[in-house]
């Protein structure tokens, strides 16, 4: 840009020449890294070029290559993790139609790939690994398909959410209940009761927070504290 000013300026056609055999050289490097799947450097000589009617479009075929490879390589080097978070970047970008056009089948299976794990994991006794595993199959799944049906593999995981929330509320603990019964929503809203549970676990809560507050002038325990007390206990036993 600069040695096309300096041609108009100065008149000097030798400034363009020098502007036109970069421009020629960057292009050619372009092509190279374009050519052999180097897309990060594509992406980056692309910056450097002028612009035409088709930098865009080629912009994103090549951040859609980057983003299907990075994917891949996750998912073939098993850090499903890693396939999660690049998935998550994937669905919020602007090159996620052009990817899921792409590599539609492979994400199905990343989503079936997490119900295993998940049933795997509440096998073993793992119930917040199968949380989060399910959760994110159910992520996968919403995206791509713009609904999430339960699948099998959930029901051991269902079970055991509902008879932990029978036995929070048959000891009280109510701020347990209302985490356990905020994951059932999550996973089976239509379950018999969950509705009654919600809001009489939400009443209780509210209740002890009310009362922790009215003592607060004695204790030093206010509302705020009360309610973090609650979420420090549900994070630390909702899956015991």
């Amino acid at each position: 840009l600069a040695l096309g000013q300096m041609e108009k300026l100065t008149g000097d056609t030798r400034y363009g020449e020098r502007r036109d055999a970069m421009i020629s050289s960057l292009g050619a490097q372009f092509e190279a890294a374009r050519t052999t799947d180097a897309f990060e450097r594509a992406l980056a000589l692309l910056d450097e070029l002028p612009p035409d009617d088709s930098t865009e479009a080629t912009r994103l075929e090549l951040q859609t290559q980057l983003y299907e490879r990075r994917f891949n390589e996750a998912l073939a080097d098993d850090k499903p993790d890693d396939a999660y978070r690049l998935f998550q970047t994937l669905a919020a970008s602007p090159y996620f139609d052009g990817v899921r056009a792409r590599i539609g089948t492979t994400l199905h299976d990343l989503g079936n790939y997490f119900v295993a794990l998940g049933a795997n994991a509440v096998a073993g006794g793992n119930m917040g690994d199968g949380w989060r595993w399910f959760a994110q199959a159910r992520t996968v799944r919403a995206r791509l398909d713009g609904r999430v049906s339960a699948v099998p593999e959930e029901k051991p995981f269902v079970d055991r959410v509902q008879r932990g929330l029978d036995r929070a509320k048959q000891e009280n603990l109510w701020g347990l209940a209302l985490g356990l019964a905020l994951v059932l929503q999550d996973f089976d809203p239509a379950r018999p009761a969950l509705a009654t549970d919600l809001g009489r676990a939400s009443e209780e809560v509210d209740r002890a927070a009310t009362r922790s507050a009215r003592i607060a002038p004695f204790t030093g325990a206010g509302t705020e504290a009360y309610a973090g007390g609650i979420a420090t206990r549900v994070t630390e036993n909702l899956f015991r």
